[in-house]
């Protein structure tokens, strides 16, 4: 009786292992999927100001560092080649966070320099 009752328990533990593994696999599926729609993109266009919302009335992304440095007002731009990652849409514009350099600056460029 003690035997059946541990071939039980192993068998319930062997079945809940594989459910588990089971689990993880179509959650993998479902990254895959989210991996699918393109969020990355080149930019195509040579110093771009970065602007703090949609449309230039919003003014540039200013960067304070730079602008200590230097002693006037300076934005922060997007060049040829640089890596931003596509965060929002509205109409003519995407908010963008820049992947390439060593700032995670995030704001709004002119729908038209990404390279789609």
């Amino acid at each position: 009786m003690k035997m059946k009752a541990l071939y039980l328990i192993f068998a319930l533990i062997a079945s809940v292992a594989i459910v588990a593994c089971g689990g993880s696999d179509s959650k993998k599926y479902d990254n895959d999927k989210d991996e699918d729609v393109q969020k990355e993109f080149v930019i195509k266009c040579d110093n771009q100001t970065i602007y703090t919302g949609p449309g230039e009335e919003s003014g540039g992304l200013v960067n304070e560092i730079a602008s200590d440095i230097q002693g006037f007002e300076t934005y922060y731009a997007v060049w040829g080649d640089d890596q931003v990652e596509l965060l929002e849409e509205d109409g003519e514009w995407v908010k963008v966070k820049l992947m390439s350099g060593p700032n995670n600056v995030t704001g709004w460029i002119p729908e038209s320099c990404l390279d789609r």
